[in-house]
């Protein structure tokens, strides 16, 4: 627990705040820190914003996430019902949270979930009522990526999927589906369904932000500038592969591929 330290910490940087005119303010710091109200408000506050804060950080990233965006925004939904605070404050954070959802959200997550074969046996990941909102986007998705002629057969291989048959059913497949990124489970798996499992791969194979390719952007910025603007985009290309695996960032190809598209 942080809070004895942090509070120990806070009221021995205080108690050096001679100088007359930050005393004040250093006693009113001291009494924020010592009083349980603000350890309580700052407990629910970390309540409220740690499913969110997992959400972005997960959405945040460089490795495909479709399928798990859906699931983590429903947890976000049920523990702010589970919050026990004042309601007016909860009624503000979940209309708030309402607005960003059906900004920020897409057919693709509840397709993407559907998919996902780490949600096909446990059923401690059912999202309830939802589930046939997540089928309803699945269908739209076929309808818009899926030839007319192979729309049929691609819903008959989800039916196969929801029922474990064939190799959705083995033991190993249920074992590598909490491991293994969802796409290459499908390379694995699928091959008895090509159409569905074209249109797995499509959509679980997508990252959910475009911070990968922000980053990117901003290494060619640092190198590509109108001192080396003379640099042609293979050489570019070179020095922003190096850039970034010197920065520590891994490196992701397909962002890079843009620049040059």
């Amino acid at each position: 627990m942080l809070t004895p330290h942090l509070t120990a910490f806070v009221v021995q940087q205080c108690s050096c705040a001679t100088a007359f005119a930050f005393q004040d303010t250093a006693n009113t710091y001291k009494d924020i820190i010592l009083s349980s109200a603000h350890w309580t408000a700052a407990e629910q506050a970390f309540t409220v914003c740690e499913p969110i804060l997992r959400l972005l950080r997960f959405a945040d990233g460089d490795v495909p996430s479709s399928g798990k965006i859906h699931y983590y925004a429903y947890k976000v939904q049920q523990r702010l019902q589970e919050v026990q605070l004042d309601d007016e404050v909860m009624d503000e954070v979940r209309d708030i949270w309402r607005q960003r959802w059906e900004y920020m959200s897409s057919p693709l997550h509840g397709a993407a979930y559907c998919l996902d074969p780490e949600f096909l046996t446990d059923e401690g990941l059912d999202l309830g009522n939802s589930r046939d909102a997540c089928v309803s986007d699945l269908l739209k998705m076929i309808n818009k990526l899926v030839a007319v002629s192979d729309r049929q057969a691609v819903r008959l291989s989800y039916a196969a999927f929801r029922s474990k048959e064939g190799l959705f059913g083995e033991a190993e497949a249920h074992a590598d589906a909490a491991v293994m990124p969802a796409h290459q489970w499908w390379s694995i798996y699928g091959a008895d369904h090509p159409q569905l499992q074209k249109l797995a791969i499509t959509l679980l194979s997508q990252v959910s932000s475009a911070c990968s390719c922000e980053r990117n952007w901003s290494s060619y910025d640092f190198i590509h500038n109108r001192r080396r603007n003379r640099l042609t985009p293979a050489r570019a290309r070179d020095l922003v592969f190096v850039f970034v695996r010197r920065s520590g960032h891994r490196f992701l190809p397909a962002a890079l591929s843009v620049m040059y598209c």
